[in-house]
């Protein structure tokens, strides 16, 4: 299950955590490379195959309803709580299911801050 700001949102279709250090890096004299890691930050890849309008504008308002968000989710063998900021929400396009528009293909990208 994911939340946002302890709000609870559709489950996503698909979802994965990438991992990646930030790092400042330099050569010596002597040709070695020097290595500093500054920090470990995460970016969620959340997709989902459907949703509805109403959902969408929901998740819409939540995401970029503020800057940085509160965003738990679980990375076994724990749940996971992260200040994130939504860097991109995209769809492939919409089609009506009993009159009610659906979008598809949603991807949304949050990093850590």
């Amino acid at each position: 299950m994911f939340w946002i700001n302890g709000v609870l949102i559709p489950a996503p279709s698909d979802w994965e955590i990438d991992i990646a250090q930030i790092e400042n890096s330099a050569i010596t004299a002597s040709g070695l490379k020097v290595v500093d890691v500054i920090a470990t930050k995460s970016t969620l890849n959340l997709s989902y195959a459907i949703l509805s309008d109403a959902q969408l504008s929901a998740l819409r308002t939540r995401l970029y309803g503020q800057t940085f968000n509160t965003v738990r989710f679980p990375d076994p063998p724990i749940e996971k709580e992260l200040i994130m900021k939504t860097e991109s929400l995209n769809y492939t396009g919409w089609r009506p299911i009993n009159g009610i528009r659906h979008y598809i293909n949603i991807r949304i990208v949050m990093r850590e801050r």
